[in-house]
């Protein structure tokens, strides 16, 4: 099996799976079905997230010199998008409605599209690699990764010249991921057990209780929360704590997502798709 490293979906029955090899997996709520692209290089795909059914984007590298790709589902077919010169491979996506889309990777990347096309905006340091990128909408979004110091944050308000801000994280591991639960609550994941809560505009560790690498958060609420990583950890969080979940197969996980309270996925590096 294929290694699984992101999952996104509108409902429970229309979800999307992205991997290594040009992996693109498509669920209608009964079965999984492959997708084909065509690509040569064949690109390997970190992350894929949309804006609905017939908008949606899948990020990675061709490994030609670690480039980065972008495909696009249009509602038929999945097709490349063009990348500003010099894009490096991109690691995280995430967009708040069909015109206002970005990506993350690392080398301090990110990028942006508006609807008609990609272009690049700058990070508040070059030293970051960034894993992952979440927003509450296209003026309250959080970009999380690594330097060589430890974890580090950046924020977007919208601004028009595209500039990105750092934020203190106040934790060390390095982020994986990041989940808005709205404009001044958010969640992002990382290295080592690593939960870092934002409130109030300050970003504070949450005891997670493992030392598992996280890989990936998501919610449908406040109140219900699910982050994933290695070696079959799941956490769940009812927005106070977070306990283990024990069902988890022995997986290192790479992606969540949730349509409800009780329909979660979470994806792994053995190609494996829990329920």
């Amino acid at each position: 099996m294929r290694e699984l490293r992101g999952v996104w979906g509108t409902s429970a029955s229309d979800l999307w799976a992205v991997g290594e090899q040009g992996t693109i997996l498509h669920y209608n709520g009964s079965t999984w079905s492959a997708q084909s692209i065509t690509a040569a290089p064949v690109p390997s795909f970190e992350s894929v997230w949309g804006a609905d059914p017939n908008d949606v984007w899948a990020v990675g590298s061709s490994g030609v010199a670690s480039a980065g790709v972008v495909y696009y589902y249009n509602g038929s077919s999945w097709m490349p998008q063009s990348l500003p010169n010099n894009t490096g491979a991109l690691a995280g996506v995430w967009a708040a409605d069909s015109a206002h889309i970005w990506a993350v990777g690392p080398g301090a990347t990110i990028v942006h599209n508006k609807g008609s096309g990609w272009a690049k905006q700058t990070a508040s340091a070059t030293n970051i690699d960034f894993r992952g990128v979440g927003g509450a909408d296209d003026t309250h979004l959080w970009a999380v990764g690594t330097t060589a110091a430890g974890a580090a944050i950046n924020f977007f308000n919208g601004n028009l010249a595209g500039n990105w801000v750092n934020q203190n994280a106040n934790v060390t591991p390095g982020l994986t991921h990041v989940w808005a639960i709205d404009t001044t609550h958010a969640i992002a994941v990382g290295n080592a057990g690593t939960i870092d809560y934002l409130s109030g505009g300050t970003w504070a560790a949450q005891t997670s209780g493992v030392q598992a690498n996280l890989n990936a958060v998501f919610g449908t609420s406040m109140n219900d929360i699910v982050a994933v990583g290695e070696a079959g950890t799941i956490l769940r969080s009812p927005g106070s704590s977070w306990s283990a979940d024990s069902k988890g197969p022995i997986d290192n996980f790479r992606g969540t997502w949730a349509a409800d309270a009780t329909h979660a996925w979470a994806v792994g590096t053995k190609g494996s798709i829990l329920m």
